[in-house]
């Protein structure tokens, strides 16, 4: 691996290794790498350029700038794992099992999709999120349904027009034998 340098890593990058070792420990070389599966970081766009760390133990989610600024902290977030894109934070809450869309800069709940249950489009068991780079299609890994679930993300005109803010596209059973 070698030696990284302050020069080399730049802050938004700073905040994700000290926040990995936060919520790892420090006391072994496994401890950032285990924190650093609870921390999620995005550019979410524009005027939202920030840095989102989830802090599962109290239930947070605390936001930082690209030049390292604390900006605030979301209180009452049960979230499994987080993704950001275009101004908007996609959380698994982990209580309603469900996906939160949240503004990327106020914290407010926007949507939310998904329920609990083992059927196409709920979640039994989900352990992560991500979005596309276009934004257009998140996907989100179940691990109590063995399989990953692909929802198509409608844009801020449609969900404000009344448009479910995903619909989900396709499911991929991880048990199927082209998996293994």
């Amino acid at each position: 691996v070698g030696i990284i340098s302050p020069s080399n890593v730049d802050a938004a990058a700073s905040i994700m290794l000290l926040a990995g070792v936060a919520l790892g420990g420090r006391a072994t070389l496994m401890g950032p790498a285990v924190g650093a599966i609870a921390v999620g970081s995005a550019t979410a766009g524009g005027a939202a350029d920030r840095v989102f760390v989830l802090d599962p133990a109290v239930d947070r989610l605390v936001v930082y700038g690209m030049d390292g600024a604390y900006l605030a902290h979301w209180p009452g977030l049960p979230a499994q794992s987080l993704a950001a894109h275009g101004g908007r934070v996609y959380v698994l809450d982990r209580e309603a099992s469900a996906v939160r869309v949240l503004d990327a800069v106020t914290g407010a709940e926007r949507a939310r999709f998904g329920t609990r249950g083992t059927d196409d489009g709920q979640f039994a068991s989900f352990s992560d999120v991500d979005v596309t780079e276009d934004g257009r299609t998140l996907a989100v890994a179940d691990l109590g349904g063995l399989r990953v679930q692909l929802w198509d993300l409608v844009d801020d005109a449609a969900m404000a027009g009344g448009a479910p803010a995903g619909t989900l596209r396709t499911v991929y059973n991880l048990t199927e034998s082209r998996y293994n």
